[in-house]
């Protein structure tokens, strides 16, 4: 029933692993008092950071203030004993996860291009985080309701000294002021040292922020529910089982009445995007068809960025030209990929001079294309690259597969070496 992890992006893995990461992070507080699930604890912190890093950064940063402003203070066994438990799951984890993050850390370029400042003024930015209405969050109107009772579960929390929630919430939030506004001076570079795990995004620090408002939005309800059969308890004389039944039922009515709230735009959501929208049958028999076609494993595939095809490496072991992070090394942003995306039916465009139309050859042979996979339909908002519009009137290029939904094209235009590639 929270309309926060509804964000029209296609980061899939990321939402998944912020999906677990809340379980995680549960069963890994809970081996200070049962050692016995240290095993389960690093395979779940594996997991979770393998779907996506930034779902393993939530949970090692509600860990640290965790232990920081509450477990530290109320140890189990003692501060040094539960570090010790802790370091037991973190170190195997670190240590089979090690590649990856060496990996990762060689992508960090391309990885800050995926910020999305959305250059209003700070002060618009404040009142966006403090809403919950970030970008692409914006396409519903705001969740006042939802707002308020988080509101009150947050309060609650303060009043209960339950620090770390608060805590972590007011650094999330920041952190989002400042991605969707940045401001360059020291403290917005300490920030940035901070949001940069969730790539100085709004959509995804927003996200983490509805795993805290969630939670507080319950304690405010239940709060609510149990004090309003609490007020009416004082006038009416029933046995304590009526009332704990009623507590059970307000609950359960309250939380179907906020999710039927809350459908309408799931379904939206679902029919504009998700459920086979992007990638369905077609898109994968079409991936299918197309590894096994001659030179299709061993040669880059040229695709669009908006249509969902960068699936074909997951689905085909294929190789495509767009995926999240560039397989194998950085492609782009660069020079080669963009002459694609801009020129690949130049051949069929009457404006397009002479020299333009030159480049694609260079490009092919650079890139060392030999198909192109596209699909209908694309991602909301996004267009398909100019280069991709016309192929279908290009002589370079011979349609070999079409489906309805898929087309597959195999380059027949002129052939020319690769001069020294441009970064």
């Amino acid at each position: 029933s929270v309309p926060y992890v509804e964000f029209g992006v296609a980061a899939m893995p990321n939402l998944a692993a912020y999906g677990v990461a809340i379980p995680t992070f549960v069963l890994i507080t809970s081996t200070c008092r049962h050692r016995d699930r240290i095993p389960a604890a690093v395979l779940a912190l594996v997991a979770v950071l393998s779907v996506h890093l930034t779902g393993g950064f939530v949970v090692i940063l509600f860990l640290l203030a965790w232990w920081l402003f509450d477990a530290r203070r109320h140890p189990v066994r003692g501060r040094t004993a539960d570090l010790l438990t802790l370091a037991l799951v973190a170190v195997p984890t670190a240590l089979i996860l090690a590649p990856q993050f060496i990996g990762v850390a060689q992508q960090a370029d391309i990885i800050a291009g995926h910020a999305f400042p959305s250059f209003k003024t700070v002060k618009q930015g404040v009142i966006d985080a403090l809403l919950l209405h970030t970008r692409h969050l914006n396409d519903f109107p705001t969740q006042y309701a939802l707002v308020v009772l988080s509101g009150l579960g947050l309060l609650i929390l303060l009043y209960k000294k339950i620090w770390w929630p608060p805590v972590v919430w007011l650094m999330l939030t920041v952190a989002t002021i400042y991605s969707g506004a940045p401001f360059r001076n020291p403290l917005g570079t300490a920030i940035e040292q901070f949001s940069q795990f969730f790539y100085n995004d709004p959509r995804r620090l927003s996200a983490v922020v509805t795993m805290l408002v969630t939670p507080m939005a319950a304690v405010a309800v239940f709060a609510l529910v149990v004090g309003a059969v609490a007020l009416v308890k004082r006038f009416v004389r029933l046995p304590d089982a009526v009332w704990v039944s009623a507590v059970v039922a307000l609950l359960a009515l309250t939380t179907v009445v906020t999710a039927r709230h809350y459908l309408y735009r799931h379904l939206v959501l679902f029919g504009d995007k998700y459920d086979s929208v992007i990638i369905n049958k077609k898109d994968l028999d079409a991936m299918a068809h197309l590894a096994s076609l001659p030179g299709a494993r061993s040669t880059l595939i040229g695709n669009s960025n908006v249509d969902g095809t960068a699936w074909m490496y997951a689905v085909a072991n294929l190789h495509p030209l767009w995926t999240h992070y560039d397989f194998p090394q950085q492609t782009g942003p660069g020079y080669y990929r963009y002459i694609f995306w801009a020129y690949a039916d130049a051949d069929a465009l009457p404006g397009v001079t002479a020299d333009k139309r030159a480049l694609m050859p260079e490009a092919i042979q650079a890139l060392n294309i030999r198909y192109i996979l596209t699909s209908a339909p694309t991602v909301r908002g996004f267009k398909v690259p100019d280069g991709l519009v016309s192929i279908d009137h290009s002589k370079w290029w011979t349609k070999i597969y079409d489906n309805g939904g898929a087309w597959i094209y195999e380059w027949v235009g002129p052939q020319r070496p690769p001069t020294t590639p441009k970064r």
